[in-house]
């Protein structure tokens, strides 16, 4: 996550596609200064972007939240892209938190949010340890989740010890991507390998080179940016 908030928030190519700048807001909830501080440099060195910004504490759903984000981005209007770290510290302690409703109602929250402010939200959670033949039914909790969001991205590594991940993407509004990627383990990014679908190829064809355009079909940063995409699985390390 925190390599997604820096390439967006400086505007560095990502994967081989350029990306428009914006501010970025990473709530990182179950992390703490010092260790995202450490991180950042083993990533990027001293290079620092004043348009990143990161909170390890945030309110709760219902409890303050929307006006902690509301207030962040009427103080930054280029705000492109909030990254919540993770959906269990926002979430509310209830008696049917796990039910289809309470999941539809909480993603459809957020979504309102988005729509609303016309930003991206990437919204961070687990996924179940049990495999499935399709990824997205590892993702925790009910279908309610996914029915909510516009697109999700689920992250797995080949290997619990390994350093290869597949990235598995599926949205309303674009085809299903496969992208399999590598981790420098020096500098603790991803790095991208191959795309097991068209489009990266045809992304690039439309323009002659990678865009912003291209980039937004997998993170929703540069076009129709009031969509959000929710899911991507944490036991891989951003």
């Amino acid at each position: 996550m925190a390599q997604i908030a820096y390439h967006v928030s400086t505007g560095l190519p990502l994967w081989n596609y350029s990306i428009h700048a914006g501010t970025v807001l990473y709530l990182a909830l179950e992390d703490d200064y010092r260790r995202l501080q450490e991180r950042l440099y083993r990533m990027f060195g001293v290079d620092g972007t004043d348009t990143l910004h990161f909170a390890t504490c945030a309110k709760q759903l219902g409890a303050g939240l929307y006006e902690q984000l509301a207030r962040f981005v009427s103080e930054h209007r280029d705000t492109r892209l909030i990254i919540i770290d993770t959906l269990q510290k926002i979430r509310e302690a209830s008696g049917d938190r796990y039910s289809y409703a309470s999941d539809y109602e909480i993603i459809g929250q957020l979504k309102h949010f988005a729509d609303q402010t016309g930003i991206a939200l990437l919204l961070v959670h687990h996924t179940r340890k049990q495999q499935a033949d399709d990824k997205f039914d590892m993702i925790s909790g009910t279908n309610g989740l996914l029915g909510a969001a516009d697109g999700a991205f689920v992250l797995q590594k080949e290997k619990r010890t390994g350093n290869t991940a597949v990235l598995e993407v599926s949205g309303r509004d674009q085809p299903e991507q496969r992208l399999i990627l590598k981790k420098n383990m020096e500098r603790l990014i991803w790095e991208l390998e191959k795309a097991e679908t068209d489009v990266a190829d045809s992304a690039r064809s439309d323009s002659g080179k990678g865009c912003s355009f291209a980039v937004g079909r997998y993170f929703r940063v540069e076009w129709n940016t009031n969509r959000a995409c929710r899911s991507i699985e944490v036991r891989a390390e951003a």
